[in-house]
């Protein structure tokens, strides 16, 4: 029975020398791992939906100042 508790407080010794030392157990890592990647896909995600509204932003600016560039010089040389 000693043995037993004595091996017991070995363990958890064992165990929170981990958890405080960052090596964690299998199901720890899974539960670390998974939080952290799903904190990445959701910055990659917002990242991603910036650079398509950015770039659409700049399509956007690009075709007016093209249209409308040929609009006002076609309404320039009309009243010239």
């Amino acid at each position: 029975m000693k043995l037993k508790k004595y091996f017991m407080q070995i363990l958890k010794k064992i165990l929170t020398y981990r958890f405080m030392h960052g090596k964690v157990g299998k199901n720890k890592f899974k539960e670390l791992c998974m939080s952290d990647l799903s904190v990445i896909i959701i910055n990659n995600l917002v990242l991603a939906l910036t650079v398509v509204a950015l770039l659409g932003i700049v399509i956007v600016l690009i075709i007016r100042n093209t249209v409308g560039g040929s609009y006002k010089l076609n309404r320039i040389r009309q009243t010239a």
